[in-house]
């Protein structure tokens, strides 16, 4: 592992990735503390700290979302938030395509010349069929730069798969290790006083942000010779975390990611096998046994109790509670699909005109904001662009997953990308830049280097 060597007043210290990952995180989740204007301060350091280079660039967005979902119950936050976010965004494009595209021997991806072919073909139809035309001008060419920022900048940074390893499993170890304390206080609860969220500012963000990063950390540890008791520690603490969020996507996302990836894994390359530490086989298989034997022995209990965190303490059946947590918006985006079939009612455009709340920025009124909830992508995108929309995507999509699929499958990097699908099952965010759509496309860009 490389390390970094520190010049201070007592002599040379020398830092590994991951402690220098630690550094970064830590500063950031400590000077909001101090006021508002400190948090101002992070996001003009974030956006010079992009500027120094295609890795700072990378770890400055992750920062960026960090400081974008930072807890309001614990944190003063800046009054020009909606417009700072975007400053680390712009010079980290800036910085990667000024990289990318005036580099000699530098091959862009095929996936980001038809993300432009889907930007262009979404900006035309903003101008035919688009409720708000500029939101969603606004939010397609910030989703596009975004993507294509993240998409080229790991490809220019492939060789250093390691390094961004360590990063995102300190992201990780970081969000638990100083949410943990808040688990018994009521900062951990500021939203809605019953799902935990750490130093996030929902538990919505925080439990499938947790689940997609921690079932990534499981499957890495355990295609490889390196468990330890730091290991089953991290995964104590994410398991109760993830529970105790009470998101039922981040169940899904963690168990539905690790499961569906690994038949995929098998099928698909049989080497995975081989990879499996079988000392930690050996300590899982007697476990899982046990749970179920439990399972069944204690069975009415756990029916009763599981009943009770999926549908968040009310006695009612599985329609009515899916109706009430995400039903009613995929009622509605389909309501309107149906009504506008071709081109749909604009991209990143709420699916009730009375929803909608756009955010301008200070000194040129242009929107820079309008946020939305749609509960399920795969609706939301036919609502939004159409059929149209949904073939541009798809093809999009396609150019992204399909070469990397078509190779040997790294167990770790298809858990991302199952996860990722999953959590769009229950949010629609990978199209939100401004959202957990930012901290996904992280992740998408890090496990298509780390899959070769």
């Amino acid at each position: 592992m490389s390390s970094t060597v520190v010049y201070t007043g007592l002599g040379k210290l020398t830092l590994d990735n991951s402690q220098m990952a630690a550094i970064k995180f830590l500063v950031i989740l400590l000077l909001p503390i101090f006021g508002g204007i400190f948090h101002t301060a992070c996001y003009l350091l974030v956006a010079a700290w992009c500027l120094l280079g295609v890795r700072r660039s990378l770890e400055g967005l992750t920062l960026l979302w960090l400081l974008t979902y930072l807890n309001p119950g614990i944190y003063s936050l800046s009054s020009l938030e909606g417009f700072l976010r975007w400053l680390p965004l712009f010079a980290s494009a800036f910085t990667v395509m000024r990289v990318g595209f005036f580099t000699r021997d530098y091959n862009i991806p095929r996936a980001v010349v038809w993300l432009i072919v889907y930007t262009i073909g979404i900006m035309v139809m903003a101008f035919i069929s688009s409720r708000l035309p500029l939101v969603s001008l606004f939010k397609v060419l910030s989703f596009c730069i975004g993507v294509m920022t993240i998409l080229m900048g790991f490809q220019i940074e492939s060789d250093n798969n390691k390094y961004w390893e360590a990063w995102f499993t300190t992201l990780l170890q970081t969000l638990l290790l100083v949410s943990l304390p808040l688990i018994v206080l009521e900062w951990g609860y500021t939203r809605n006083g019953t799902g935990f969220q750490g130093i996030l500012n929902h538990p919505q963000a925080f439990g499938p942000v947790i689940a997609l990063l921690l079932s990534w950390f499981f499957a890495n540890r355990v295609s490889k010779d390196n468990q330890s008791l730091w290991f089953w520690f991290i995964m104590a603490v994410g398991s109760i975390s993830i529970i105790a969020s009470e998101s039922r996507a981040a169940l899904l996302v963690f168990g539905g990611g690790v499961i569906i990836s690994g038949f995929v894994s098998v099928f698909k390359n049989k080497k995975i096998i081989e990879s499996i530490n079988i000392k930690v086989a050996a300590v899982l298989v007697p476990i899982v046994g046990a749970i179920m034997i439990a399972g069944i022995i204690y069975s009415g209990s756990i029916i009763d109790a599981t009943s009770e965190f999926v549908f968040k303490r009310n006695s009612i059946t599985v329609e009515q509670a899916f109706e009430k947590s995400r039903g009613f918006l995929i009622t509605q985006s389909m309501g309107n699909f149906y009504k506008n079939p071709i081109l749909g009612i604009g991209f990143g455009v709420p699916s009730l005109p009375s929803e909608v709340y756009i955010t301008r920025d200070p000194l040129f009124g242009l929107p820079i904001g309008a946020p939305i909830e749609k509960g399920f992508l795969y609706s939301a995108i036919l609502e939004e662009t159409g059929l149209v929309g949904g073939l541009l995507f798809l093809t999009f999509m396609a150019s992204f997953f399909v070469p990397i699929l078509s190779k040997n499958i790294v167990f770790p990097s298809l858990v991302i990308f199952i996860g990722v699908l999953l959590f769009n099952i229950a949010e629609a965010a990978l199209l939100s830049i401004g959202g957990n759509g930012l901290i996904m496309w992280l992740l998408l860009g890090y496990a298509r280097i780390s899959n070769g």
